[in-house]
């Protein structure tokens, strides 16, 4: 899997809240962080990009990258 590219503001020793995020080769300002959840091994915000679509922006803490995950719109 490869490692996504995620533009944070950042904090002194780990990822902070998400700016922007590359997907399907396009770059999504996050125009809104719906929540933020924490765990152990990682950070993970569910967002709104600017097309409006949500997606889940995981940061793993121990590999230090992140992972995106496209959400489904609810109907």
């Amino acid at each position: 899997m490869s490692t996504a590219k995620v533009e944070t503001l950042a904090s002194a020793s780990e990822a902070d809240r998400p700016l922007a995020f590359f997907y399907d080769g396009q770059r999504h300002n996050v125009v809104r962080v719906l929540s933020r959840d924490r765990t152990p091994q990682a950070l993970a915000f569910v967002v709104i990009g600017e097309s409006g679509a949500s997606f889940r922006l995981t940061y793993d803490l121990h590999a230090k990258n992140w992972h995106i995950q496209p959400l489904e719109e609810a109907p």
